[in-house]
């Protein structure tokens, strides 16, 4: 009588000894997660903060999960449940804003929505096309002989000239006067959206006006987020539409 070949075996049991250490690993990782998430949902609804909804076992007196609160629903959830039925509390139906009652951005702040700097005025010449064109590495002919410019070409050309001294420890310009003080201070970018509505050629004097057309905030997933939105319109002198572009950075 053959015994068992145990030879069939060991590629199963050596995967099982290879995988079981990234096993108890993510173990480690997630359970503590899980117990200080729940935990915080519990004390929320303890304290009966608004959107903090209880989740517990459908085998406790026939109740069942019911988000909505709806009456209706069969198994509806009380108002207070004994702490020994609950079992887990579900925070997804939390509301964001509950732990802040007020908003960070003041009426004061509000009300500079609508305001816009003076305009700036600045001629297109063919050197600069030129000069933009070969520090960007365009190929095509008529933006390095200076016949058209570059559809980017518009996004120096109403920068400010300042020393070093004058910038950022960052390196960036300073805020745009346009902005009112915020009280939350780390910038980032938001996003541009760019509507081109003629090309721009040498000889063209253009005329920029940056508007503040909205001030708002979210909630982010670690903190208030405040979003500033700056519409620039670039005209001729004769008032034809050259580009509008939607610039919108957050503060958090």
């Amino acid at each position: 009588m053959r015994g068992f070949d145990f030879s069939l075996a060991t590629p199963w049991i050596e995967q099982i000894l290879w995988t079981m250490p990234y096993v108890f690993a993510v173990i480690l990782v997630t359970t503590p997660r899980y117990h200080f998430q729940q935990t915080d949902a519990a004390r929320a609804s303890e304290k009966g903060a608004p959107g903090a909804v209880p989740w517990i076992s459908a085998g406790t007196d026939s109740s069942v999960w019911n988000p909505c609160r709806c009456p209706s629903h069969r198994g509806a959830i009380p108002d207070r449940i004994p702490t020994a039925k609950r079992v887990l509390i579900s925070t997804a139906f939390r509301n964001p804003h509950a732990d802040r009652a007020m908003s960070l951005i003041a009426p004061e702040i509000k009300a500079s929505i609508g305001n816009s700097l003076p305009p700036a005025k600045e001629e297109v010449t063919r050197r600069e096309i030129r000069k933009y064109a070969v520090a960007t590495g365009q190929r095509m002919k008529k933006y390095l002989d200076g016949d058209e410019a570059p559809p980017l070409f518009l996004f120096g050309l109403f920068r400010e000239i300042m020393e070093a001294g004058e910038l950022q420890p960052d390196g960036r310009p300073p805020d745009s006067r346009l902005l009112p003080e915020l009280p939350l201070k780390r910038a980032m970018a938001g996003g541009t959206e760019a509507t081109y509505h003629r090309k721009i050629y040498p000889g063209d004097v253009l005329v920029a006006t940056q508007t503040l057309v909205d001030i708002f905030e979210k909630e982010g997933s670690q903190g208030p987020l405040i979003f500033t939105v700056v519409e620039i319109k670039v005209e001729t002198e004769s008032g034809e539409p050259v580009m509008t572009e939607r610039v919108t950075s957050i503060r958090r």
